[in-house]
């Protein structure tokens, strides 16, 4: 919400909040605290990956995917990551679903 008493001028000064990302002129960055909460759940699944963290790496991703944080995707891995965490669940839905066909 734009507050009545403040006049708006997009730049450098003051990007726009918007639902996560922080929109400026020429690039799109994730907030602060999102990006610090998405990088410590992709870096637990590279430890020791399970089926929650892998959900939670597939939720992140799209932070990542839809702002400008190239060069953060290719410094972390994070396509390799994210393939890991669909192939697992995707295994882990594989063996359920076998279960439930009789």
């Amino acid at each position: 919400t734009i507050k009545p008493w403040k006049i708006c001028r997009v730049g450098e000064d003051e990007p726009i909040n918007l639902a996560g990302f922080m929109v400026r002129p020429g690039r799109t960055t994730i907030r602060g605290a999102t990006f610090l909460r998405a990088r410590q759940a992709i870096r637990r699944f590279q430890r020791r990956p399970t089926l929650t963290r892998a959900l939670s790496v597939c939720s992140y991703w799209g932070w990542f995917k839809h702002s400008s944080s190239r060069r953060v995707i290719a410094n972390n891995h994070m396509y390799e990551t994210v393939r890991d965490a669909r192939q697992l669940i995707a295994q882990h839905s594989r063996r359920n679903s076998a279960s439930y066909s009789h």
